[in-house]
């Protein structure tokens, strides 16, 4: 079996970008398990970034209307009869259907979010940004997305997942949205995989007075929970453990505003590479995952954040159900689980978490081992394959 890996847009240029990461690792992997890989991005930047080492077939859309009629063109000349496409879900759209009625039994969707929200979101953002108008146009997109809240999801989905031979979905909460919309969908939950780190010291960090914590955004997103975190710091206090919090990925400007004590101090990074994290990470106490899905309609996730920091052997804090970690004896075990609410964190409840762990003898290597064994690329692209294969009724992968 021959499995190309396709992507809409520009995910695949940023060599740094966590989809980027995920997607060749999760190549590799599919090449050690025997299976011929292509990957393939169909995109209008044209610009690869520097330092990217991942090879990939790049399709330039940058001239046309519809780029999935390069999609179909490309499909047409290379796809062979037993060939798979596991294809990263682009939202849907009239020229995606075309391509599903096409090639649908051959295409194995990648489901990373509920499309139907987030398009919604997106839809109301723009209106937003509109100037106001009288056009029936303008109040058409007006009652479609604030009224009737529809979007192309509603239009075409469904029917495109009926072509399709199925769908892996980063969480339950998806698999179970996707199967609501389509019942004859073939579903199943594989949360992301942890990044491969490097030799980690499995000695635990200092702790003494000053309790060292990461929060790694990316960008400021509303579903971070930034806000609930730095409210719980402001009604912390303490005599003898100082929270010191570092934010990875945003920088000063960006930092909401609070009120300073000597209890904490909070500290922006900037952006840093896949390989910077890689070496910054370990030297942490504790990780704060996201804090506010909720705000944006969902209960369940799974970051590849979050991953990064307990293979690195970081314990961590969360505000939502983790689709491996919540539900694993050995992993949850090292959560320190909040409600997915509005209240602000409780630090002092933290620091007594902390406590208990850091008394543990070998405490940082059991959960290192324990998330490698549950989390990592190689279980992961296992049960993709083992999906892969299964909706094309064959057995002749190892």
């Amino acid at each position: 079996m021959r499995i190309f890996i396709v992507h809409i847009g520009n995910f695949l240029l940023d060599g740094n970008s966590g989809v980027a990461q995920k997607t060749f690792s999760q190549a590799a992997e599919f090449r050690n398990l025997a299976v011929d890989v292509e990957v393939v991005a169909f995109t209008a930047r044209a610009k690869i970034d520097v330092n990217h080492s991942f090879k990939f077939t790049r399709i330039d859309t940058t001239h046309l209307k519809d780029p999935y009629a390069e999609v179909l063109s490309f499909f047409r000349s290379k796809l062979q009869p037993n060939d798979a496409v596991f294809f990263r879900y682009p939202f849907a759209s009239k020229g995606l259907m075309n391509v599903t009625s096409e090639f649908g039994r051959q295409i194995i969707f990648e489901h990373n979010t509920i499309e139907h929200q987030e398009v919604l979101l997106g839809q109301m953002d723009h209106f937003k940004s509109m100037p106001f108008s009288f056009r029936p146009s303008y109040i058409g997109y007006f009652l479609r997305t604030f009224i009737f809240k529809k979007t192309k999801e509603d239009e075409f989905g469904t029917d495109i997942l009926k072509n399709a031979a199925g769908g892996i979905c980063v969480t339950n909460e998806i698999a179970a949205y996707e199967k609501k919309r389509c019942g004859s969908y073939k579903t199943i939950a594989i949360g992301n995989a942890a990044p491969q780190v490097g030799n980690v010291d499995f000695a635990m960090p200092k702790f003494d007075g000053a309790l060292r914590v990461v929060m790694v955004l990316g960008a400021l997103h509303l579903w971070h929970g930034l806000d609930r975190a730095l409210k719980g710091l402001e009604a912390y206090r303490s005599d003898d453990v100082v929270i010191e919090l570092d934010l990875i990925g945003i920088d000063e400007n960006q930092l909401p505003a609070y009120q300073r004590s000597d209890s904490f101090r909070v500290k922006t990074l900037g952006r840093m590479t896949p390989q910077q994290l890689d070496q910054v990470i370990p030297s942490y106490n504790l990780a704060v995952g996201s804090l506010a899905l909720h705000r944006i309609g969902l209960s369940e996730a799974s970051p590849l954040k979050v991953r990064q920091c307990m293979v690195s052997g970081l314990p961590v804090v969360l505000g939502y159900f983790d689709t491996d970690v919540s539900q694993s004896p050995e992993l949850s075990y090292y959560v320190c689980q909040f409600p997915a609410d509005e209240s602000k964190l409780d630090w002092s409840r933290i620091v007594r978490f902390y406590k208990g762990i850091a008394q543990e003898q070998h405490s940082r290597e059991h959960l290192i081992a324990s998330a490698i064994s549950e989390l990592s690329m190689q279980v992961k692209a296992r049960k993709a394959v083992d999906f892969i294969v299964s909706c094309f009724g064959r057995s002749d992968v190892n």
